[in-house]
């Protein structure tokens, strides 16, 4: 069983600067999980002080068994990592636990348990490493932090959520509390950890506009969105990624319980059994990644538009001449502004800046340019048009 083992490889004060040494750590090689529990106590009976200088040049260890380029290269990084060996290490830092207690809550599982620099006889502060019955990736590793941290009631320390983090090895810290324990057991089962805590689905984040709350009342998954897939292969996917499209692209703000609410209705409306209702939050999670990270957001507002549009028609529209200087009402929307191409453009291209444009060319050409208000009214004239239609705008 590979361990990454390693020392004087963490951020530290040299002179009162931070400095962030690559420090020096190998794959060690150990035989089994009791052969790790004999390392790590041999560590515990060896006397340091318990500051950070003293910390520093201590040995840590680690389950990430590292690519062997990433090796070659003194990166450990999470992209650098391969798998994770059959152990996961957590931090108890909240008063309370002891040593019968952590027996209590893993019942019969395998463990090593030791308290850290900062314990005190009447606050033990723990690491736990707690034996796998695989190797495992870092997906799963969430899923069994996830666990971990319903099963100790939410008191884990946060930062062991990342497997990359080092873990320092017992040692019999000066001025502390230290204690050593290996509690013989059963591995914990993976698959079936897994099974109860899947890994969360990846939230990823993209470079766009702030997104603002929808319009009160504005649905999230409509009629035509359901009429438009219900008859085509993997329709309830389709339904999702439309009314994620419709959100992104509108500059909307789409928090996932509320898709997945709406979802859970328009399911039971059409009698939806493509997937278990406890495999729909996934598939509202996998749309909204999707159609976040492809449809770009409108990055202007209305009053922007118009502005840019406005500027853009003063130095390329000219007027015509003063036989032609009369505006007839021709227009839609109660304004002689808008003509029917200009609006049958609008629902073709979708795109409510050349909509302004052509708006407002109409004013520039008769001489008679359009007032800044008005010119935001028709805009947003436009634009719910474009919403009672569904028709995504950009």
């Amino acid at each position: 069983m590979k361990i990454l083992l390693g020392w004087d490889g963490f951020p530290h004060k040299e002179n009162d600067v931070w400095v962030d040494p690559h420090g020096t750590w190998v794959q060690y090689e150990v035989e089994n999980f009791a052969d790790l529990a004999a390392y790590l106590r041999e560590f515990s009976e060896i006397p340091r002080a318990a500051d950070d200088d003293s910390k520093r040049t201590h040995h840590w260890y680690n389950p990430c068994v590292l690519k062997p380029e990433s090796i070659e290269a003194h990166k450990r990084k999470k992209p650098d990592v391969d798998y994770l060996s059959p152990f996961i290490c957590v931090d108890i830092d909240e008063q309370g636990f002891t040593i019968d207690i952590l027996e209590d809550l893993f019942d019969k599982i395998e463990i090593i348990a030791h308290t850290t620099t900062s314990s005190k006889a009447d606050w033990q502060c723990w690491r736990v490493v707690v034996k796998l019955d695989r190797e495992y990736t870092g997906e799963e590793y969430e899923a069994l932090w996830r666990y971990l941290q319903v099963l100790l009631q939410g008191q884990m320390d946060e930062p062991t959520k990342d497997y990359t983090r080092l873990s320092f090895a017992p040692a019999k810290w000066i001025g502390a509390h230290n204690e050593f324990h290996y509690l013989k057991g059963k591995p914990w089962i993976v698959d079936e950890i897994v099974a109860m805590a899947p890994p969360a689905p990846v939230i990823q984040t993209y470079e766009a506009v702030d997104l603002v709350t929808a319009p009160d009342g504005m649905p999230i998954i409509t009629d035509r969105m359901v009429a438009n897939n219900v008859t085509k292969t993997g329709r309830m996917y389709k339904i999702l990624c439309a009314a994620a499209t419709n959100y992104k692209a509108k500059g909307w703000e789409l928090p996932l319980g509320d898709l997945y609410s709406d979802a859970q209705r328009v399911s039971d409306l059409i009698n939806h059994k493509e997937i278990r209702k406890g495999e729909l939050l996934e598939e509202c999670q996998k749309a909204m990644n999707y159609i976040f990270s492809v449809v770009q957001t409108e990055v202007h507002s209305i009053e922007d538009i118009t502005k840019s549009a406005m500027v853009w028609v003063k130095d390329h529209v000219k007027p015509y001449d003063k036989a032609k200087k009369d505006l007839y009402y021709h227009g839609l929307h109660n304004s002689p502004y808008v003509s029917l191409d200009a609006l049958v453009r609008l629902r073709t291209d979708k795109n409510l800046y050349k909509f302004a444009c052509s708006v407002m060319s109409v004013g520039v050409r008769y001489g008679r340019e359009l007032k800044e208000d008005e010119a935001i009214r028709i805009m947003k004239d436009a634009e719910e048009e474009l919403n009672k239609n569904d028709i995504r705008r950009i």
